[in-house]
């Protein structure tokens, strides 16, 4: 759902709402359709909703949708993008960017917890021979549309089965006592 937030501040400006969450929408999923009315841009750009650093990573003002707050983000930085830093900066990735497409990914797959992610992230970087591990931010996503690759669901999806092979087997370690 959208934030409230955002409704009321292209409330207060001239144009279309719509037509600002559509735009919103776009710049938030990396999509650049063929047109927008260079008005709706300069429209959305003095909202103050959004920034782009000095990265040219997208940064929210405001969090687009309600109940997704920035700081909860915090720990794609502080954990998850750190566990990259030990196989080189290259390796690390845009620690923004990183930000970015983990929101995403949470908002596509919203059954996907944080333990999830690191405990995948931690097999993957286990497992793999330094030399072929992907850039924290193309483990999550890389590319757009029909080339669009997650790697990291294929990680979550061991580290389930993982979890659940372990839970079967303590189950019937005890089933035994």
């Amino acid at each position: 759902m959208i934030n409230p937030k955002i409704i009321e501040i292209l409330t207060k400006n001239p144009g279309s709402i719509d037509d600002g969450i559509v735009y919103l929408l776009a710049k938030h999923y990396g999509y650049t359709p063929s047109y927008f009315p260079e008005s709706l841009i300069a429209r959305m750009n003095r909202t103050g909703i959004y920034f782009i650093d000095r990265n040219k990573s997208l940064q929210w003002k405001v969090p687009l949708f309600d109940g997704v707050e920035e700081d909860s983000y915090s720990w794609v930085k502080a954990e998850y993008w750190t566990m990259f830093k030990h196989f080189g900066t290259d390796k690390q990735g845009n620690g923004n960017q990183c930000v970015r497409l983990m929101k995403n990914l949470f908002i596509e797959y919203p059954d996907i917890r944080k333990h999830e992610v690191l405990g995948a992230t931690t097999m993957y970087l286990q497992a793999t021979n330094p030399l072929y591990i992907r850039r924290s931010h193309y483990f999550i996503q890389k590319g757009q549309g029909a080339s669009k690759t997650n790697d990291i669901l294929t990680w979550i999806e061991a580290f389930r089965n993982k979890s659940m092979a372990s839970v079967d087997v303590n189950d019937r370690t005890a089933q035994m006592q």
